[in-house]
């Protein structure tokens, strides 16, 4: 029986070196900066990438309390200013200098709870902090947001031009026209407002992602809006036949 369980146990401690193994060869493997902390803040493991990142070996930051690592690394400060508050699940965006160019990752904290059969409740046994690049998707988002804000900016002038077009043919001293000339004119003119508001509209959204622009929340009838909608899209039904009909349901 005594060599039965030397062997049982010898097949355990086998079984968890091999997943121990396992998981570091993983940490190890990825492109993202991961951090191990148990439920004391000291730190338990660090990758590759993480080390990096904070300019740090391995060796000088396994062991460690983080209060100490606070004390001597900004970035490590970072990373650990949600746990310390209480809070792990919100994401954050932090920007970091690599190579002398800014990159920046997606920090994400994340409670290491497991249930305790004995106890019959769930215990904290620590956090993983990750990083991950996100540099890429960050200079895309840039990318398209300058894009957004060349085009407003560019469509603006020919619309203005079309605008003031559209009063001049509307002038008795360039000529007189008909009733149905006249409600092509209106048209064009409701059209080229609408477009002109979009390209307003799009000029915000450009302004409202770079944050240089404060939002002024009203009170809107929604009877005005559905009015709207019906006389934007009538003129396009009306050439395919069609016509779109609003019912007001009163409680």
């Amino acid at each position: 029986m005594l060599k039965k369980l030397q062997e049982y146990e010898f097949s355990n401690l086998n079984v968890l070196m091999s997943e121990k193994k396992r998981i570091e060869l993983i940490m190890q493997n990825l492109d993202e900066g991961l951090l191990l902390l148990d439920h004391n803040l000291q730190v338990t493991e660090a990758n590759p990438v993480a080390c990096k990142l904070l300019g740090m070996e391995r060796a000088n930051l396994v062991g460690r309390q983080s209060q100490e690592l606070e004390n001597e690394n900004d970035l490590y400060r970072e990373l650990v200013k949600d746990i310390m508050i209480g809070r792990t699940s919100d994401d954050h965006l932090l920007t970091v200098t690599e190579g002398g160019e800014e990159a920046y990752y997606r920090k994400s904290v994340l409670d290491i709870v497991s249930y305790n059969e004995l106890k019959e409740q769930s215990e904290l046994y620590g956090y993983v902090v990750s990083l991950r690049n996100v540099s890429e998707f960050k200079r895309l988002d840039q990318a398209k947001s300058n894009f957004l804000a060349t085009v407003s900016h560019e469509l603006k002038t020919p619309l203005a031009s079309i605008g003031y077009s559209l009063k001049l043919l509307q002038n008795e001293r360039v000529g007189a026209m008909n009733e149905e000339q006249t409600g092509i004119i209106r048209t064009l003119k409701q059209e080229t407002s609408r477009l002109q508001k979009m390209v307003g509209e799009l000029i915000d959204v450009s302004r409202l992602e770079s944050g240089n622009i404060q939002l002024n929340v009203q009170k809107t009838n929604i009877t005005d809006i559905i009015n709207y909608a019906e006389e934007v899209i009538s003129l396009q039904l009306l050439q395919k036949q069609l016509r779109v009909e609003v019912r007001w349901k009163t409680s």
